[in-house]
């Protein structure tokens, strides 16, 4: 691939924001097809880790992907993280680590899909970010993943998704304020 790949960083306005219920839900296909749900890791600094029930609409939380010079998404992060500083410290470890990376495949929740995900130990860290048409693709893919992961520039700074927009104006409603992850 020309050029050089890149880990971005997501952050959310709190865990009941639509876009990470998007994350969420192709990493809820992948745990209902495989073995993930016992294997996926919990951010220790999670405040569901610790066991505390936060208000949902408060938490903030954040994500990474891997894209390919042309923007595409190779890969993402299994677990939603607590602050920008452990997502992208457990991204540099990740680069420091990429020979010992393996793929495992899974076979996705319709006929004729698949997917992957990436392991470190017995440690779930990346899924892929799509479905694949062919078991061929999706392990092309996985292997381009963890080999793009290893050479990737790690972004300094947060995307912030754009406010979800309410009402039949697009009208933003008052209680949105700038995100601190």
């Amino acid at each position: 691939m020309p050029g050089t790949s890149q880990v971005v960083f997501s952050a959310f306005h709190s865990l009941a924001d639509p876009k990470l219920h998007g994350w969420a839900s192709l990493r809820g296909q992948i745990k209902s097809v495989s073995d993930f749900a016992e294997r996926a890791a919990q951010p220790r600094t999670s405040p569901l880790a610790a066991g505390i029930r936060p208000d949902l609409a408060t938490v903030q939380a954040g994500v990474w992907r891997l894209l390919a010079p042309n923007k595409r998404e190779l890969g993402r992060s299994a677990s939603v993280y607590s602050s920008f500083n452990v997502a992208r410290g457990h991204v540099v470890r990740l680069q420091s680590l990429a020979a010992e990376l393996d793929s495992t495949p899974v076979i996705g929740p319709a006929p004729g899909t698949h997917g992957f995900y990436i392991t470190l130990g017995d440690l779930i860290v990346m899924t892929n970010g799509r479905w694949y048409g062919a078991a061929s693709a999706s392990s092309e893919a996985a292997a381009a993943a963890i080999l793009a992961l290893g050479a990737a520039t790690v972004a300094t700074g947060v995307r912030s998704p754009l406010p979800v927009r309410k009402g039949a104006h697009g009208a933003l409603p008052g209680t949105t304020k700038a995100l601190s992850w």
